[in-house]
């Protein structure tokens, strides 16, 4: 520094030459201040969405979307192969000939048992009234000017007494017996199959 001022006193003696040159040194000796540089982080874009800019992640964040992005990749990639799966199995599927049994004929409806019949209803009917509903007797005679019309069935015998009334046969008398001597008899039974006999004679 006592150089340079020693040097600007001898500049001045050679005249003013010699100051704009002196005054360029000065300037040149100053100490210059530089401005401060901004130093910007570069912005990633986020991986998802490219339209919002955000600031750097740590390198530990972007570890982390790498290990997500390998685990999407490896989801999608089993994905794939499930569909791939899935339509083989549906190409042998299409190979397969389906054969459609019918189902089976069901079974006809049982038909509805006749009704019991209860012979009494034949009293002071006609002759024709009683083979009309029962068909002609099993076998029949004549004993003391009365007409027996025997109607034999497993469970019992009726025996249709008939006689004369005004010129025309008509039941006088129903009697109910056991089919033989002897045998218990069973009315239930015995109206039942009297019912029988007579739907089966209205059907033939």
């Amino acid at each position: 520094m006592t150089t340079l001022k020693t040097n600007i006193r001898q500049g001045l003696r050679h005249g003013p030459l010699l100051i704009g040159a002196v005054s360029l040194l000065l300037v040149a000796c100053q100490p210059t201040t530089q401005k401060p540089v901004e130093v910007t982080a570069p912005i990633i874009k986020d991986r998802v969405s490219v339209t919002q800019q955000q600031p750097a992640k740590p390198i530990e964040d972007n570890r982390t979307a790498i290990l997500n992005a390998e685990i999407e990749t490896d989801n999608q990639t089993t994905d794939n192969a499930s569909a791939q799966n899935m339509a083989e199995d549906k190409a042998k599927e299409d190979d397969i000939e389906i054969v459609i049994v019918p189902a089976p004929t069901p079974a006809p409806l049982p038909e509805p048992e006749p009704d019991p019949l209860d012979p009494n209803q034949f009293i002071e009917k006609s002759q024709s009234y009683l083979s009309g509903t029962l068909g002609k007797p099993d076998y029949q005679f004549v004993q003391d000017s009365v007409t027996i019309a025997h109607y034999n069935q497993p469970a019992c015998q009726m025996l249709a007494f008939l006689s004369d009334v005004n010129g025309t046969l008509k039941v006088i008398h129903i009697d109910l017996r056991p089919p033989f001597l002897g045998e218990t008899f069973y009315q239930q039974a015995c109206f039942k199959q009297l019912g029988t006999r007579a739907d089966e004679h209205q059907n033939n």
